[in-house]
């Protein structure tokens, strides 16, 4: 019964990346055509990354009072907006390519990032509440399971979205149809908002109610002096806050790397005149990511080392990237390229299980808002980085800068794991 809704969410994801693969990637494209702007195309990125780093964390929490139905409904409805605001640009276009047009784009794709702080970490979020709502709070084994077979089914739903759309989206391009591929969104979004809609259920049926639960479970569990039951209280916080604060932090080194790799490799190929094997090898890399992200194949008693050990093989791989820059070559990328998404895609996946399933029910929106909020954050700094050194600098020192730095990123994290663990709590009140 579970995987009913769990499909739902593939879709709705599927749909979701696939519609943003057309403007994410259309727009720039079309600032460039119409004003020439490669300020203003960066913007139309830059904007909605920003604008979804905040809203996620507010409306992340928000949705633990309002609901995760009446959230992704609210955020869809946001984003056809956003869409039909961009064919009506388009209109307009037509008749003079003006300032305020440009301006008009910017704040529709900020529109974008604000409605999507209501998508994604309401999605995570709904994941392990289906699974507790169908197979029962008092089978925590067959929960773990089922929440684990959830988020593969997630994470197949946005990884093939994003790479059937860059395949449609080239594919217009190729027979010069960008028209076509920025009004697309406008009907697919419509569809999603409709589906969502007609079958689409609320996991926790009184939000009131799991709150008042989840405040009862805490104040009763704290009502017991005895020195043991302490002891297991506060290695329980212990173990929740640490999980939360590796994953959250290894998810944003995890985005710092996507960025600035995929960003210093693209404007490498552009100089050595090899940019027509960009699709390529992001197809390479998606689909790697597609297999890494589908399967959790982190062992659970040792995610939390793994992961920082996976998070520095990913920083070493950047390494090797930087050496095949002075030889001017690119058949070493075809090779790493691949190992880059599988690491990518088990990094995504265990952080997810492991902060969704570490937070208190009646504060998982909020935690997931940070997580995204995380993953806003890195891929905002990790692109802008990688450009300033790009530009300014070599290309070799962006790939060794960025995985120097993501690796101390990685080994901090699971150093203040280690340390929020040891360190002694004082007791709540």
């Amino acid at each position: 019964m579970a995987f009913k809704h769990f499909y739902l969410i593939g879709i709705t994801c599927f749909l979701r990346t696939f519609v943003g693969t057309f403007i994410g990637t259309g727009m720039p494209i079309f600032i460039l055509e119409n004003w020439n702007s490669n300020l203003f195309s960066g913007l139309s990125l830059a904007s909605l990354s920003l604008t979804y780093t905040f809203s996620a964390i507010f409306f992340g929490g928000l949705s633990d009072i309002i609901g995760r139905r009446k959230s992704v409904i609210i955020s869809l409805v946001g984003n056809f907006a956003s869409t039909v605001g961009f064919c009506i640009v388009q209109v307009f276009v037509k008749q003079g390519a003006t300032m305020t047009l440009l301006v008009v784009i910017l704040l529709l794709r900020a529109n974008e990032g604000l409605f999507n702080g209501f998508f994604w970490p309401v999605l995570q979020s709904s994941i392990p509440e289906i699974s507790i709502k169908h197979v029962g709070e008092g089978n925590p084994v067959k929960v773990e399971a089922t929440t684990k077979q959830g988020i593969s089914i997630f994470n197949i739903g946005w990884n093939s979205g994003i790479l059937a759309g860059g395949l449609a989206l080239s594919t217009l391009l190729f027979f010069d149809l960008l028209d076509v591929a920025l009004v697309a969104p406008a009907i697919l979004n419509g569809g999603n908002l409709a589906l969502l809609i007609v079958f689409m259920r609320e996991p926790v049926e009184n939000r009131k109610e799991q709150r008042n639960r989840a405040l009862a479970v805490r104040k009763q569990a704290q009502e017991d002096p005895s020195p043991e039951a302490e002891r297991h209280r506060v290695k329980s916080r212990k173990t929740r806050l640490s999980t939360i604060i590796l994953g959250i932090g290894i998810i944003c080194v995890f985005a710092l790397q996507m960025g600035g790799y995929t960003t210093t490799t693209t404007n490498y190929f552009k100089s050595v005149y090899q940019e027509e094997w960009l699709g390529v090898l992001d197809a390479l890399r998606l689909s790697f990511q597609l297999v890494g992200s589908s399967k959790l194949l982190l062992p659970s008693r040792h995610r939390q080392v793994e992961l920082a050990l996976i998070s520095c093989g990913i920083a070493g791989l950047g390494i090797l990237m930087a050496f095949a820059v002075p030889s001017l070559v690119t058949w070493p990328f075809f090779i790493l390229f691949p190992v880059l998404g599988l690491l990518l895609g088990m990094v995504y996946a265990a952080c997810i299980e492991l902060v969704s399933s570490s937070a208190a029910e009646d504060k998982r929106g909020s935690m997931m808002g940070f997580f995204e909020a995380s993953i806003g954050i890195g891929f905002f700094v990790g692109p802008t980085v990688a450009g300033i050194i790009t530009d300014s600098i070599t290309y070799m020192l962006s790939f060794l800068f960025i995985g120097v730095l993501t690796s101390g990123m990685a080994l901090s994290c699971y150093g203040m794991y280690l340390l929020v663990k040891r360190v002694k709590m004082a007791k709540p009140k």
